[in-house]
């Protein structure tokens, strides 16, 4: 009964939803949906994958699309600055050469003039040009086509060749020619002529105002003086003014120590480093300071330029015109020498100083200091190059220091030798 009871139950078929299937068509179909559920996860993986890798295809080729580009234009600003570099050195040079030639006895009388450098020098008229390159040329000749005429003078300073070549410059860069001779040169103390230096320095840091201000610091201007001194100068024993029995003691209290370098100042920043010069002093002093290298051996002496050199840096170089009875008298006077532009010549300078400043030689000779007639100069002999070109999103800048040569100047102080160009690269950065 049993048996047969269970063979009659597996002849009745499955039912699913009410509808009667046989077993080998349910597991069929299951495997069936199964294999179904299967192929569309790999489906759906192998999608993900492939957009994965088109999303990183694409990311990648926008990447380097864009490094390509960002170095392309580095490398034009970096060209493009080069040039801006050699156009101003040709300026300055052409400059030097047209000074000269007028300083000639020979000259015609209607262009002769005095070796000077001041305001009014042809160089300095450099720095009012307009950012150079293809797109300022093509902004003035469309301006000069509206108005029917040359509103730039492009025509005068070139001709069509010379336009063809500014094509080439796709975007622009920038000239600046600054006169280092109206400011105290403090690596001159590396190359030997650390006297004057700190004479200057002394004068400086002696004014009423600034005296002043270092005596709410607690810093006297002569031991400041000698500081800057003992940090640059080579020597290994400090100066007994600067308050310091050894160069590097005032470094060593620092975390990290440190030691006085001894060496030329790569920047004025550098400054910091001095003990007692801090963000303050360094605000209020550093536009009346530069660095710039010159050679033991040359014969180059840095000196203020009276014609370019600030009014108060004048007054400070020479107390007696801020004094009580030539006050008013250098006021006035430098007034009338700024608003005329005046340049003042070789052989004025001793009357200058006299008429102008109240200078009192016989004040010097008491004192038994280094006479100030030989801190002044009529003209400048060093200047600094500052060129920045921009292309597209880039900017590449050139800063450099270039010395003016003196025709037939010996090399090295040897007669010898005579020197064979118009300037002396003393320094240059790209950044």
């Amino acid at each position: 009964m049993k048996n047969y009871l269970q063979k009659i139950k597996s002849r009745i078929p499955k039912v699913y939803w009410g509808f009667p299937f046989e077993s080998g068509c349910v597991s069929e179909v299951v495997q069936k949906k199964r294999k179904q559920g299967i192929s569309l996860l790999i489906a759906l993986m192998t999608v993900a994958m492939m957009m994965g890798f088109v999303s990183d295809l694409m990311i990648s080729s926008a990447v380097n699309l864009q490094l390509a580009v960002s170095t392309r234009d580095r490398v034009k600003a970096e060209y493009i600055a080069k040039s801006g570099y050699n156009l101003a050195v040709f300026l300055l040079s052409m400059s030097w050469g047209i000074d000269l030639y007028r300083a000639q006895p020979s000259a015609p009388a209607p262009i002769k003039q005095d070796l000077t450098d001041s305001d009014e020098s042809l160089w300095n008229t450099f720095n009012s040009l307009p950012p150079l390159g293809a797109s300022s040329l093509e902004l003035a000749r469309s301006l000069g086509k509206e108005n029917q005429e040359d509103v730039f003078k492009t025509s005068g300073i070139m001709n069509e060749g010379s336009a063809e070549i500014m094509k080439l410059f796709e975007d622009n860069f920038t000239i600046n020619i600054q006169d280092e001779g109206n400011r105290i040169n403090l690596n001159d103390c590396s190359s030997g002529r650390c006297t004057e230096v700190v004479s200057k320095l002394i004068a400086l840091f002696s004014c009423p105002a600034e005296k002043k201000f270092l005596d709410n610091k607690n810093i006297v201007p002569a031991e400041l003086a000698y500081r800057i001194k003992d940090f640059i100068n080579s020597s290994k024993n400090p100066s007994a003014e600067s308050g310091y029995s050894d160069k590097n003691s005032p470094y060593e209290k620092y975390t990290p120590p440190y030691k006085a370098k001894q060496l030329p100042l790569a920047t004025l920043d550098e400054l910091k480093l001095v003990e007692g010069w801090d963000e303050e002093l360094h605000q209020i002093f550093s536009n009346y300071l530069t660095i710039y290298p010159i050679n033991k051996v040359s014969s180059h002496k840095s000196q203020i330029n009276i014609n370019s050199a600030p009014r108060e840096l004048l007054g400070c170089l020479v107390p007696e015109a801020i004094s009580a009875s030539c006050a008013e008298n250098f006021a006035l006077k430098m007034y009338d020498f700024k608003k005329n532009k005046k340049a003042v010549s070789s052989g004025d300078i001793s009357e200058t100083l006299n008429s102008l400043l109240c200078y009192n030689k016989s004040q010097d000779n008491q004192n038994q200091s280094s006479n100030r007639e030989k801190w002044f100069s009529n003209r400048s002999e060093v200047f600094r190059i500052k060129v920045n070109a921009t292309t597209g999103e880039r900017e590449r800048s050139i800063e450099a220091i270039v010395r003016r040569i003196m025709p037939k100047e010996t090399k090295n102080g040897r007669g010898s030798q005579k020197v064979k160009r118009s300037y002396q690269l003393l320094f240059w950065k790209m950044i």
